[in-house]
């Protein structure tokens, strides 16, 4: 319902009651607990526009006690629920401007050499919050003031919208699961494309979203407002977390004429492209982003996409550490995520494990060190990084470091927070000997499809499946791996668990190792020459396909020997 937000006059300055002039509306929108996740990023910052007049207020209306004020076990939000909403604790008077951090390197040097926003000592926002203060500083993005909770009022997310909806957009993608009830302030002037902004995102938040209503109410918004590139990425991840990558390239392209100048165009453009195996194209885009702004994260990570396909292992390194200067200023997504490409890229190309290992000590799990850190894509990036020591039968390198993360989710308030989170953690456990843990996780996600529709229920379904089938690797139970799976398994074509090609290659090789040790080599051959075509230099698959050569007794598994040594030292000496 709509009803008038109430006096908050007491809120704001002399100039803020001016500049908004009416009162604005409440009006609430429930959000269905727990369904996608999107990633933590924010908009292009090479501007660094400032737009007169704007200003949004974000309100943690709850009340004093640490349990969140108003999160209940049992409720609505599930056995978690508490814990995302100290989450989103907003103690804190302003977010910006932010006292400068500087992240520490592995001997105490700063990181980067930049500054990264924090909060004052001692401050801790919780992670929607982080996302606003991060997106604030985009060049699309306005000054934005927290303002302290008002007891009066209910619980529940306050954003009110007085000239500029802008830092909404990002808050409404992480509120779109697993947080309290979310409350839009619309001025009842709003302008023409505030109300297309509120279409698109109350289209995003309904109860019973129709993604591909969603896409439309989004490709109309930017036929009328092509600069809008914060309504495109809201549209892009969305496109991600179903596996879209064509509705995400339409969508770019349609604004594309109208972005020429803006680097972050290019990347959002290059991210599609290499998911849909267009890499010409995709380094061709990435590049031109990365010409206009030599710090634009996507187009760096596009790049190194590129490099990384190309089995170009010591050249995507040396670019991507050459680069890691600019990643101070990103969220944990982005900073560890791109270091989890480098430290893939070192494994890849057979690397000393040192190295990789002290990417990960340094540059991933260090991050949890951050007081702001947002720790589930830490986890994500530590356990796709561990699963591939597993799988070359590495993992004695890494000591204790995997029942490091297993602890983290033998915490039920940890779980679905995004479904590839949940199927590592569910591996991670079963081969840790948490069984118990596993299988309740694998419970809990399948309990949780009685609430999807039917339009959905096929692509969660496939998620479930490849969930049980990790379980079962994870317990070293081969043979029902490829009961599970059947003979035909290719990870491509499980993109809606929302991950890329690159995150999504380890499940294939998880798939060679149970093809290998079940027996069924042939498959196994067929499998990995396919992937031999593909990525021609990485070392790993030449062994694998000795193995499986010399399982059929045939003469070539010398030559793939031969070629497994000659790559092990073309890459890092």
């Amino acid at each position: 319902g709509v009803e008038p937000l109430g006096s908050t006059d007491g809120d704001l300055s002399p100039r803020q009651r001016t500049a908004t002039g009416n009162t604005p509306t409440r009006i609430h929108i429930p959000i269905r607990p727990n369904r996608i996740q999107f990633p933590s990023e924010h908009a292009s910052r090479e501007s660094g526009r400032r737009q007169s007049g704007v200003c949004a207020r974000a309100v943690w209306r709850g009340g004093e006690d640490d349990d969140g004020g108003g999160g209940h076990e049992g409720g609505p939000m599930g056995p978690s629920g508490a814990d995302h909403l100290r989450r989103l604790r907003l103690r804190h008077r302003r977010l910006l401007p932010p006292d400068p951090v500087v992240r520490e390197g592995p001997k105490g040097d700063p990181r980067g050499g930049a500054a990264r926003p924090g909060l004052r000592a001692g401050e801790r926002p919780g992670r929607a919050l982080r996302v606003l203060q991060e997106a604030t500083r985009g060049n699309f993005l306005s000054r934005c003031r927290c303002v302290p909770s008002c007891e009066r009022n209910p619980p529940g997310l306050v954003l009110c919208f007085h000239l500029f909806p802008m830092p909404l957009l990002f808050v409404c993608l992480h509120l779109s699961i697993g947080f309290p009830p979310l409350v839009i302030c619309l001025k009842e002037d709003a302008t023409s494309y505030e109300k297309a902004v509120y279409r698109a995102v109350s289209c995003l938040l309904s109860e019973d979203r129709d993604d591909d209503v969603v896409i439309n109410v989004h490709r109309e918004l930017l036929k009328e407002f092509p600069k809008d590139l914060i309504s495109l990425k809201r549209a892009q991840v969305l496109c991600f977390y179903i596996g879209r990558p064509d509705l995400s390239i339409n969508l770019v392209e349609q604004v594309l004429s109208h972005n020429q100048q803006e680097a972050y165009i290019y990347g959002m453009l290059a991210f599609p492209l290499l998911e849909l195996g267009r890499m010409c194209d995709a380094e061709k885009y990435a590049l031109k982003g990365f010409e206009i702004n030599k710090d634009d994260f996507w187009s760096q990570h596009a790049l190194c996409h590129v490099l990384q396909n190309d089995c170009r292992f010591k050249e995507a390194v040396e670019f991507m550490e050459a680069c890691s200067s600019s990643w101070a200023t990103c969220l944990s997504f982005m900073y560890t995520h791109n270091w989890w490409h480098v430290a893939v890229c070192y494994l890849e190309g057979h690397s000393p494990l040192e190295k990789v290992l002290e990417i990960y000590d340094c540059y991933i799990w260090k991050e949890l060190e951050r007081d702001d850190a947002d720790c589930e894509e830490v986890y994500l990036n530590a356990l796709g990084l561990l699963l591939r020591f597993a799988v070359r039968g590495q993992m004695d390198y890494t000591g204790d470091r995997l029942k490091t993360v297993v602890a983290v989710f033998r915490n039920e308030s940890n779980w679905h927070m995004e479904c590839l989170i949940d199927l590592l953690a569910i591996w991670a456990l079963a081969s840790t000997k948490e069984i118990n843990k596993a299988e309740d996780l694998l419970n809990s996600m399948k309990f949780r499809i009685n609430s999807v529709g039917k339009k959905k229920l096929h692509a969660v379904q496939r998620g479930i499946l490849l969930a049980e089938a990790l379980l079962e690797y994870g317990k070293a139970s081969h043979h029902k791996v490829f009961d599970i799976l059947g003979p035909n398994f290719d990870a491509i074509d499980y993109k809606m668990i929302g991950a890329s090609d690159e995150q999504l290659d380890v499940f294939n090789e998880v798939w060679y190792i149970v093809l290998l040790n079940t027996g069924h080599t042939y498959e196994a051959i067929e499998a990995i020459e396919k992937r031999v075509k593909q990525r021609e230099g990485v070392p790993f698959l030449w062994h694998l396909l000795e193995r499986a050569y010399s399982m059929e007794g045939r003469p070539d598994a010398s030559f793939a020997s031969t070629k497994a040594k000659a790559l092990e030292v073309a890459y890092f000496k």
